[in-house]
């Protein structure tokens, strides 16, 4: 860390057009080319300033206080884990999860907001949305129990469809090894030799992609290979047949002299 503190500003003055990632790997370059007694002591500086960190820390939580050290230690945790679920949400979105239907009330709006449009209600203004929805609110706690189970079995079987593509699509990232965006029941759930079976085929389409850019790469340096040994054949082949006849000539140039 320190050689890379020390080294950044020049390198990126240097490579003023290189991306972070570049930078430090051009510095990790550089870092291999030091002398082991150079690297020895930026080893004993980064270990004397990481003890005098630790002594800090430990000087900061004496004189904090136990209540307030749990306290800070709880919100920092808490922080962590939102940024964790928004990371896991924001990963889901990306493979394609399955959306969760909505609930009992939001499908009696959609419902009620078809036969409103219908009627020629305005709802794009913020005043006569205001309104619908003031509206559904009565409407709603007026609705009869019997009318309530409409909503209650379009509900349940819109469930059932969520439920079985969500295990498809958990088991589909199984086998992607990101068994981290599978639900914690599921995994419970799921027979310990699927998930396995789906560890073991996430490597082997690792494995097998490897293998296909290998195989292009090779496939290619192949090609140019034959091409120089095909061309190159044809040059000898050439040769040879140039030479053929012109020793057939000559041979049948002394043949005609002794007929002759």
């Amino acid at each position: 860390m320190l050689f890379k503190k020390e080294m950044t500003p020049e390198v990126m003055k240097q490579y003023p057009e290189a991306s972070m990632i570049e930078a430090a790997r051009k510095i990790g370059e550089l870092y291999k080319q030091l002398p082991e007694e150079k690297k020895l002591t930026l080893k004993e500086e980064a270990d004397k300033l990481f003890d005098d960190y630790q002594h800090q820390v430990k000087y900061w939580e004496i004189n904090m206080g136990s209540n307030k050290l749990e306290q800070f230690k709880q919100d920092v945790k808490n922080k962590r884990d939102i940024r964790k679920k928004k990371k896991r949400k924001k990963l889901m979105k990306e493979n394609n999860k399955p959306l969760r239907p909505p609930g009992l009330y939001t499908l009696f709006i959609r419902d009620a907001r078809k036969t409103a449009l219908r009627s020629g209600k305005k709802l794009e203004t913020k005043a006569g949305a205001r309104e619908f929805f003031a509206e559904c609110g009565k409407k709603w706690k007026q609705v009869s129990e019997e009318e309530k189970q409409h909503y209650v079995k379009l509900f349940a079987k819109q469930i059932e469809d969520f439920q079985e593509k969500m295990l498809v699509w958990e088991k589909g990232m199984i086998e992607a090894g990101k068994e981290s965006l599978v639900r914690k029941k599921t995994r419970q759930e799921m027979n310990k030799d699927t998930i396995e079976e789906g560890q073991v085929k996430a490597k082997a389409n690792k494995k097998g992609t490897i293998t296909k850019r290998k195989a292009k790469v090779k496939s290619t340096s192949s090609k140019g290979k034959v091409k120089v040994e095909t061309t190159g054949t044809k040059g000898i082949t050439s040769v040879g047949s140039t030479r053929t006849k012109s020793k057939t000539k000559v041979d049948s140039t002394k043949t005609k002299g002794k007929n002759k």
